[in-house]
């Protein structure tokens, strides 16, 4: 059984630069929206930290950082790949989350040790 601290106050959502602007401020809050549901000890569909793996539980958490990762995904029949934007989030002691093209992220993730597979590990944070 885990220890249950008490919270501290009000966990604290950064948005990285650019991401507002890429998304737009609703797009935004609904993804904030998110992951404080998905954050909660036990929830079904859990957010996690692109650079540890691990969930991130926003009842314990100072801060929780919201970032987006770039991906390009090729559709037949078009000239150029479509450009897909897939929120990402971090905890506040592994960095800051930011916004990343597939290819960053996936050395910075090598970087640390974790494994690199394919964008779909995002699949639970994307936007609702």
């Amino acid at each position: 059984m885990r220890e249950r601290r008490p919270r501290l106050g009000v966990t604290g959502y950064f948005v990285a630069w650019g991401v507002q602007e890429l998304l737009g401020a609703d797009q935004v809050r609904k993804v904030v929206e998110h992951g404080e549901k998905c954050g909660q000890p036990g929830a079904a569909d859990p957010i996690v930290c692109h650079l540890c793996d691990q969930h991130i539980d926003v009842t314990r958490e100072r801060e929780v950082h919201l970032g987006l990762v770039l991906i390009e995904t090729p559709h037949p029949g078009r000239p150029r790949p479509m450009e897909t934007m897939v929120p990402v989030w971090t905890h506040e002691r592994c960095g800051r989350a930011r916004v990343w093209a597939w290819s960053q992220l996936s050395l910075e993730r090598r970087r640390r040790g974790l494994p690199v597979d394919t964008w779909r590990n995002t699949r639970s944070e994307r936007a609702p």
